[in-house]
C-alpha cells in the first residue's frame, strides 16, 4: 500500500487505465507528496521503456503473410492428424483453447469460446460445430484483429466434428 492507494489503484494510475475518481484522488495526493510524485514519474518512465521494448519485440517477430500461411497449414494438419477421430466436442474444444491461448491469452480463448458456444441453442455440438467456428472467429476479431480470428476460424474448422463423429 502507497499512502493509502492499493498496488492495483497505483498501477491503474501509472498504467492510464484508472476511473477518473481515482485518477483524481491520487493526482490531489501527489500535488502535495514529492515522494508519490516522484514514484509515479518514475514507475511511468519504466512501464513506457519496456512498452517500447515489447513493441521492438513484436516487430523483430513479425513475418510474412506467406510465411506465417504455410507455418499455420502446416501447423493444423500436424493438430488435425494427432486428434482421434473419436474425440468428443469436449475434447476438441480442450485442444483448440490450447492452441488460442498463447496467441490471444488464455482468458481471452475462453470468453470468446464460452460466448461462442452460448450462442448456440442447445450449446456445441457436431451438428453446429461449423457455426461455432464462424462465432468463433467473429468473437476474436472484435477483441484481436483479423488476423487471430483467421486463426481461430481456421484452428476450429481443422478440429471440426463431422455428424458422424469424426473429422469434417
Amino acid at each position: 500500500m502507497r499512502h493509502g492507494f492499493t498496488e492495483q489503484e497505483w498501477n491503474s494510475f501509472v498504467e492510464a487505465l484508472a476511473e477518473p475518481a481515482l485518477r483524481g484522488r491520487i493526482e490531489t495526493h501527489i500535488t502535495g507528496c514529492g515522494e508519490c510524485a516522484a514514484a509515479a514519474e518514475t514507475d511511468r518512465a519504466w512501464t513506457e521503456a519496456i512498452q517500447r521494448e515489447g513493441q521492438q519485440l513484436k516487430q523483430a517477430m513479425a513475418i510474412s503473410p506467406d510465411r506465417l500461411e504455410a507455418m499455420l497449414a502446416d501447423s493444423l494438419a500436424r493438430i488435425a492428424a494427432q486428434t482421434p477421430a473419436a474425440a468428443g466436442v469436449g475434447e476438441r474444444l480442450r485442444a483448440l483453447r490450447a492452441l488460442l491461448s498463447p496467441l490471444i491469452g488464455a482468458g481471452t480463448a475462453r470468453v470468446v469460446m464460452e460466448e461462442s458456444g452460448a450462442a448456440l441453442s442447445g450449446g456445441i455440438s457436431a451438428a453446429n460445430w461449423s457455426q461455432f467456428a464462424l462465432r468463433l472467429g467473429d468473437s476474436v476479431r472484435e477483441i484481436c484483429g483479423i488476423t487471430p480470428a483467421m486463426l481461430a476460424t481456421r484452428a476450429a474448422t481443422a478440429l471440426g466434428i463431422a455428424e458422424s463423429g469424426g473429422f469434417a
